[in-house]
């Protein structure tokens, strides 16, 4: 599982054993295995095959790649999200610390999950945007 590689020091519960929905469990596992609706995932996983530089963010302007850390730190169509939760982002607010593997092993695994989830949501919803060449 990506992210749970670093700071072997801090036990953390994953968010898969979290007591959330089935089909909220399987949208995390899906993001943490890399088949998400993140237009980073998809583009992988549709034939033919999306070149990473076409993967781009549906939900802002900025026409970069739709990275995982694109989604939690910096994406303005999701400011709100992350507005609505000052204590989950208070630890990352200077760009240096916004690192998706500290993010991950936030001790509030309850707020990781339901911003990953609706952040996620979000981006399933968002009609796709092709990259301009």
């Amino acid at each position: 599982v990506r992210y749970f590689h670093i700071l072997p020091h801090e036990p953390v519960v994953p968010l898969y054993y979290l007591p959330l929905s089935l089909r909220a469990c399987a949208t995390l596992l899906r993001f943490l295995l890399g088949r998400s609706a993140l237009p980073l995932h998809a583009g992988r996983c549709v034939r033919p095959r999306v070149p990473r530089h076409g993967r781009v963010c549906p939900l802002c302007d900025a026409g970069v790649v739709a990275t995982e850390h694109h989604m939690i730190f910096v994406c303005p169509g999701l400011s709100s999200l992350r507005a609505d939760r000052p204590a989950l982002f208070a630890d990352f607010a200077r760009p240096a610390l916004c690192v998706v593997q500290h993010f991950m092993r936030h001790p509030n695994r309850f707020a990781v999950a339901g911003f990953l989830l609706h952040a996620l949501r979000a981006y399933a919803l968002a009609p796709v945007v092709a990259a301009a060449d």
